[in-house]
C-alpha cells in the first residue's frame, strides 16, 4: 500500500495470517531487525511475485517504530433476521468484520452483496425466510 510518512513515501507490505497458519510467522518477534527479516522471507516464500519487485536496497523499516503486530478476532453476526413478517438482511462490515485497520468491510460489502445476489436468484421462487437466510454465503 503506498503511503506518505513522516519520514517520506514508502509502500506498506500486510500480510493477514490465521492464527497458527501459514502466514502466522510473526509471533514472538520482539526488535525491528528480526521483523523485517521475518517480512523479507515470508514475502519471499509465499509472495514471489511481489518479492521480486523488492530491492534489498529500498526494503526496510522507515524507522524503529514502523511495525504493527496485533490479533483481530473476526466478529461475525447473524445476517439474516424476520422482522414483522419482512425478511432483513445484513451486508458488508456490518455482519462480517474482519479487520477494522485495513478496512476490510468495502471488499466485504461487495462479497456479501454477490453471495445474497446468487442466493436470492436461485431461490427466487422460495419464500424470503429464514431457510433463505441459512444459505446465503453457503453456496
Amino acid at each position: 500500500m503506498p503511503t506518505v510518512t513522516d519520514s517520506g513515501r514508502a509502500t506498506i507490505l500486510f500480510i493477514e495470517a490465521v492464527p497458527d497458519g501459514i502466514l502466522d510467522t510473526f509471533k514472538g518477534i520482539k526488535i525491528p531487525e528480526a521483523f523485517e527479516e521475518r517480512m523479507r522471507i515470508t514475502v519471499g516464500e509465499h509472495f514471489p511475485e511481489i518479492a521480486a519487485r523488492i530491492t534489498s536496497a529500498s526494503f526496510g523499516l522507515i524507522d524503529e517504530q514502523a511495525y504493527l503486530q496485533t490479533v483481530i478476532t473476526s466478529i461475525i453476526h447473524r445476517p439474516h433476521v424476520m422482522e414483522n413478517h419482512t425478511f432483513i438482511l445484513g451486508c458488508g462490515d456490518s455482519v462480517f468484520l474482519t479487520d477494522p485497520i485495513t478496512g476490510q468491510g468495502c471488499n466485504m460489502a461487495s462479497y456479501a452483496a454477490e453471495q445474497i445476489y446468487e442466493t436470492l436468484v436461485t431461490n427466487k421462487e422460495a419464500a424470503w425466510d429464514e431457510a433463505v437466510g441459512q444459505l446465503i454465503g453457503t453456496g
